[in-house]
Order: C-alpha cells, then sequence, then structure tokens
C-alpha cells in the first residue's frame, strides 16, 4: 500500500523479511541475546514468460550486534526462444546509529537516504530523501498511535503538490488490530483541502498525481495469521519491505488486496527450526505464482 513507495532502488535487496529476527526482547537491533539472520536467498521460479530472479542477501554487524551493512546480488534470466541472458547487480547498503535515529545509504545512490526515528520503543517517522532533476524529493512517513497500537500512518511529501514546496499530506493508511495483528490497512489519498475527510470519500481508484477535495480510498488489505511468533516485530528493516510485519505478534498466513477492480490473494507457508524461527518462507499468489526465501541466522 503506501508504505511501499519507500525508495525502492534504495531497498530493492530486502524483499521478504528485514535483517534482524530476535529469539528474545531486542531494542533496535543492539541486545546480545538476539538471533541474527546472516544470510537470505530469494528465489522466483521461471514464469511463462521466459523470466525468473535470485538475490543473495548477506547481512554484516558490528560489535554491539547492530547491523551495518546489506550486500545484495542479484541475478535476473530473460529468456526468448531458447535464448537466455543473465544480468547482475551488487548493491551494498550501510546503516549508522545516532540516538534515536538510523540512516540507511545506499552505495550506488550517493544522492539518497532514509533516517528512520524510533523513540523508546515505538517507530515515529520514516524519512526517505533522494535528489531529482537537481531538486530534493522528500517522502516522511509519520506514525501515529491509539493507546499502544497503531492506528494511522501518513505520507507527506514535497513534490506532489504543484503549489507549494513545503510538505504536504499525500495519502494515509488507516490501520486495523485483531488482539495484537493488524487485520485491515486501507489507504487514502488525502486532498489539499486540510477538512477532506470531513467531505466523505469515495471508494475508487484515481490517478497517484491526482488531487481532489475528498479522501478517496484506493484499496485494502486483509490478513489472516498462524499462532506463531513473528521474529520481526519491533525489528527496523521489517518497515522497509511493506512495514507492517514490524507490528504483528504472529505470521501472515494470507494477504488479500482489494480493489474495485480486481481482487488478489497471496498466501504464506513456513518451515521453522527448533527456535520456531522461520527459515523457509514461501509465498504464492491466487494465479499459481510462486517466490522462495531461505533465511539462515546465527543465534547467540
Amino acid at each position: 500500500m503506501n508504505q511501499l513507495k519507500l525508495n525502492a532502488k534504495l531497498f530493492a535487496a530486502i524483499l521478504v523479511f528485514g535483517a534482524l529476527a530476535s529469539c528474545e526482547e531486542s531494542d533496535n537491533g543492539d541486545d546480545s541475546n538476539s538471533c541474527h539472520i546472516t544470510s537470505m536467498v530469494f528465489s522466483y521460479p521461471e514464469d511463462d514468460y521466459g523470466y525468473s530472479y535470485a538475490s543473495d542477501v548477506t547481512f554484516e554487524y558490528n560489535d554491539a550486534n547492530q547491523l551495518i551493512s546489506i550486500l545484495s546480488v542479484d541475478n535476473e534470466t530473460e529468456c526468448y526462444d531458447s535464448n537466455c541472458e543473465t544480468s547482475t547487480d551488487e548493491n551494498e547498503i550501510f546503516l549508522s546509529y545516532a540516538g534515536d535515529v538510523i540512516t540507511l545509504t545506499n552505495s550506488s545512490y550517493e544522492d539518497e537516504k532514509i533516517e528512520i526515528l524510533i523513540s523508546g520503543d515505538k517507530l515515529e517517522k520514516i524519512t526517505s530523501s533522494e535528489i531529482y532533476n537537481g531538486e530534493k524529493e522528500i517522502d516522511e512517513y509519520r506514525y501515529i498511535y491509539s493507546g499502544d497500537k497503531l492506528s494511522k500512518v501518513e505520507n507527506w511529501d514535497n513534490y506532489s503538490n504543484s503549489s507549494t514546496s513545503e510538505l504536504t499530506l499525500y495519502s494515509y493508511d488507516e490501520v486495523t488490530f485483531s488482539g495484537n495483528n493488524i487485520s485491515m490497512v486501507e489507504s487514502f489519498y488525502e486532498s489539499e483541502n486540510a477538512n477532506a475527510r470531513k467531505l466523505g470519500k469515495k471508494e475508487h481508484v484515481i490517478n497517484a498525481n491526482a488531487r481532489t477535495n475528498e479522501s478517496i480510498s484506493v484499496g485494502k488489505v486483509s490478513y489472516s495469521y498462524d499462532t506463531n511468533t513473528n521474529p520481526m516485530k519491533g525489528e527496523l528493516l521489517a518497515l522497509l519491505i511493506g512495514g507492517y510485519e514490524y507490528f504483528n505478534e504472529n505470521n501472515i498466513l494470507s494477504e488479500k488486496e482489494i480493489y474495485d477492480h480486481a481482487t488478489y490473494t497471496y498466501n504464506y507457508s513456513y518451515e521453522y527450526n527448533d527456535d520456531g524461527l522461520p527459515i523457509i518462507i514461501t509465498v504464492t499468489d491466487d494465479e499459481g505464482g510462486k517466490n522462495v526465501t531461505d533465511v539462515t541466522y546465527n543465534c547467540d
């Protein structure tokens, strides 16, 4: 949904999970009693069009058990009439820590970065910035809570509203919990009018750059879960692959995207190790597509 607007190039290496998995409670990845993901292998079997993809991702930590580097080697293969071509791309993401702020940069995109603000144990804000055509473009994601549970995520930016270069509200997600898991996320585009929510909503898809005098729902995602512990709860890099695994107690079993024009369903299955951590994650869609992720851990 809207959180996926986070810089895709900067975080192309992070596809299914993040890079830390806690066996016990952790604090932004610096707890010595934790299981660290040391590598992940993502594979997408060849489809009907002759395309296949694989990515080998490795993770490096400092002496304080903080993640400091993510190195990905990606291989894409395309086949036409039995002639296949494979391309390889390598990217490295670096993480640095200063107080409550975690900064992520990429060796291939020096003008791009993401800053994550976590106050205590609560995620407050993610700011993504890049230089585009000589101008600095900013996306800011603000996390709003009702009690101890997330209720809303607002996306502010400085480029979608042509009338100002200041940060303005572009879109938002409304989040519903069932127990300790997110059961529904509904996404909206916001208008320039600060009172747009009072003017009503329309249930249809609009152009992403369009602005009206109403908030407009662009789709919903509903989730179901198993009863196993989600190792990504509270782990910062879970935020960068869709975001909401960060807040869930358990692992997703199904994900249903609901739009006016179509509905898409994704089913998840897991193989677990003796510590109860998923080591093989398989995701299938309702058209038979499948991707598989193999995860390796080092538990202190």
